[in-house]
C-alpha cells in the first residue's frame, strides 16, 4: 500500500485497521532518497515490555531499545502522514531518525 504526502511517498505492508495500537515498518521516499522506518504506539511498547518481563529479555522488561522509530498516538494513515510531514520540515532530520536505504532515480 502507498500513502502520499505533499512531497513524499510512504510504502507499507500492513493493514492499518489492524495495527492502530501496534507497530508498522515503512519505506519513506523523499527528495530522491528512500528511508526505512518503524512507527509504534505507546500501547505496543507497553505490551513489548510486559512480554520481555515474562521472557527475561531486556533485563526482564526494564527497557525498550530500537533504531529508526517514531512513536505515534495511533497507527493510521492520517497520523503517519502528518507526523512525517512535520519531521520533513526540518532539513536533515530524516537522516538522524531513519536509515537511508536507497537513492531513487527520477
Amino acid at each position: 500500500m502507498q500513502l502520499f504526502g505533499t512531497n513524499f511517498v510512504i510504502e507499507i505492508w500492513h493493514n492499518l485497521d489492524e495495527e492502530k495500537d501496534g507497530d508498522i515498518d515503512f519505506h519513506l521516499t523523499y527528495g530522491g532518497n528512500k528511508f526505512f522506518g518503524t512507527a509504534i504506539t505507546l500501547k505496543a511498547i507497553s505490551r513489548i515490555l510486559e512480554n520481555h518481563s515474562a521472557s527475561g529479555e531486556s533485563a526482564n522488561g526494564l527497557y525498550f531499545l530500537t533504531n529508526d522509530m517514531i512513536i505515534l498516538k495511533e497507527i493510521t494513515s492520517e497520523t503517519l502522514i502528518s507526523a512525517l510531514s512535520d519531521i520533513i520540515k526540518e532539513e536533515g532530520r530524516l537522516d538522524s531518525i531513519f536509515t537511508r536505504i536507497d537513492v531513487v532515480s527520477s
